[in-house]
């Protein structure tokens, strides 16, 4: 692949042939619709239109800072792709293909030892490697590196392969649903059917899952392009996009002034060497990790060299982007609910109250769960927006009010990084319980074939006592409170340049991260249930 060098003038790079449809990787990739793309550049999230309203820093020192420091940020970041072999090795083109083959076939043989394989939980591959190791590694991931398990996911992987080989309608994903309801629907009715039903005590429910969500992700790659399902349906999708935004890394355009003057948009139509982004991203745009995987599409196709991948301070995304969207607002804050009600449900004293109310009043386990859990995602929503109307007429000036949704869509993004930290605290528990118990599931597997799939004896290895698990979980919801707060700080300038203002706004948001982290650690506090 040739690149221009900085000086050449982006006009005049080297033009790149268009393959016909039926060859070529571009061509695997575009066949019916995208290979003619057009140049228009299509953000499907919010059409391309953050909020209206969106307040911009009025001080003139204010945005001088800002600017100044955005641009230092710039200039002294490390960009990790020119390390000699770090950055051949991520550009390596077959380096995506190499992990995600293994990853399929773990993923279809976890399907099959849940359907076919020993019913009980500890010793079925499914529930173990699912529930317990992947859902805790996946959360703890999202620090590090972002939607770097999207990238390796065997569900896009299967679907990407198929479409490429076989050929997609290229339909465009209804402009209606070009939102995250979707995903967010189907993530609270999983999470919640999960706590009702216990699907992570289900080998075979699990298998059954797994399947269902991998067939609905080749038939939308055969129906729509690129990947629709993975960014308007996975259940965990908006999940993940939300928690990236505290990465240490993000993939960037070195110069939007280049991307602006570039009339070949490489990243957004492919070329023969590379595909377009399958996220439906643009580099010249994007300005947070949401919806960017570190495929890096766009570093092989842009022929500028102007596409960099950068370690970065943790949390950039929470305060520096402008997009503001309020079905991402409604989950970050409503994971702190999830995370409440699941974490609650383990514990003996409302196990026992469960119980009680289903021998008492004569109403149904199942009912007080939902009803619990629901709650739980509604209240916690309710309460901030109230938090919001109080900081909002906190904060507000005569030439400068503040209404109640804005303050809520903006600052609400504070809440990610404690309610991630509540993700890794209850995680962080089941983790140390079943400790290296994953390797006599593995070793049950690989003894002579018996049947059901996967018999054998497993037991809990503890790898801390108690005690020092209860000071690491209160360390990591000390650092999440921390992180959501100087989060609260800097989007209360953002909000509000006038000093005085911008403090009352932030203790309105420090009031609401202490509320939320006093009940996790009181739920926390409660014995499990035996």
């Amino acid at each position: 692949m040739r690149s221009t060098s900085y000086g050449q003038c982006p006009s005049d790079a080297p033009r790149r042939r268009k393959r016909s449809r039926g060859s070529g990787l571009a061509a695997g990739h575009k066949s019916v619709a995208l290979g003619d793309a057009p140049l228009k550049i299509d953000t499907p999230i919010t059409d391309g239109i953050p909020f209206e309203g969106v307040p911009e820093i009025d001080n003139r020192d204010e945005r001088a800072a800002e600017t100044s420091q955005e641009a230092y940020i710039q200039d002294n970041r490390q960009d990790i792709l020119r390390l000699p072999v770090v950055g051949a090795l991520l550009k390596w083109r077959w380096l995506q293909p190499l992990i995600e083959i293994p990853m399929v076939i773990t993923f279809v043989l976890v399907i099959i030892v849940g359907i076919w394989g020993t019913q009980e939980p500890s010793q079925n591959l499914a529930t173990m490697l699912i529930w317990i190791y992947w859902w805790s590694m996946i959360i703890f991931s999202f620090v590090l590196v972002g939607r770097i398990w999207c990238f390796i996911c065997p569900l896009g992987a299967v679907g990407e392969w198929i479409s490429r080989r076989v050929g997609t309608l290229g339909r465009k994903w209804p402009k209606a649903l070009r939102n995250l309801w979707p995903a967010h629907i189907f993530f609270i009715t999983l999470t919640g059917v999960d706590l009702v039903f216990g699907i992570d005590t289900l080998p075979n429910v699990t298998g059954y899952f797994l399947l269902m969500i991998m067939v609905m992700s080749i038939v939308l790659a055969l129906v729509y392009e690129r990947r629709a399902f993975c960014r308007y349906v996975c259940p965990i999708g908006g999940m993940c996009g939300i928690y990236s935004m505290s990465s240490g890394v993000e993939v960037r355009a070195k110069s939007r002034g280049r991307c602006e003057s570039c009339t070949t948009k490489e990243c957004i139509k492919g070329t023969d060497e590379s595909y377009a982004c399958p996220w439906f991203e643009y580099p010249g745009e994007m300005d947070r990790n949401n919806y960017c995987t570190t495929c890096l599409e766009c570093v092989r196709s842009c022929p500028h060299d102007n596409v960099g991948m950068s370690a970065r301070p943790l949390g950039q995304d929470l305060w520096r982007t402008k997009t503001r969207v309020f079905d991402e607002v409604i989950l970050a804050v409503g994971m702190i609910g999830v995370m409440a009600s699941h974490t609650i449900a383990t514990t003996q004293p409302f196990d026992d109250w469960v119980t009680a109310t289903e021998v008492d009043q004569g109403i149904p386990a199942w009912l007080t769960l939902t009803l619990v859990y629901v709650g739980s995602i509604i209240l916690a929503n309710f309460a901030y927006y109230g938090i919001s109307a109080l900081g909002g007429r906190a904060a507000s000036t005569e030439d400068r009010v503040l209404d109640t949704a804005t303050v809520f869509k903006w600052t609400g993004y504070a809440m990610i990084p404690l309610s991630l930290a509540m993700f890794m605290a209850r995680n962080v528990l089941f983790l140390n319980i079943w400790g290296t118990a994953i390797m006599d599931v593995i070793a049950n597997m690989s003894n002579p074939p018996g049947w059901p799939l996967g018999s054998g004896p497993v037991e809990a290895q503890y790898l801390f006592p108690d005690s020092t698990i209860w000071w690491i979980r209160m360390a990591i919801i000390l650092l999440g409170f921390i992180f959501s707060a100087y989060a609260g700080y800097r989007l209360s300038l953002r909000l509000q340049p006038r000093r005085r203002e911008a403090q009352l706004l932030l203790a309105v948001i420090i009031l609401a991260l202490v509320v939320f982290s006093i009940v996790y650690v009181w739920i926390l506090s409660l014995p499990l249930v035996a």
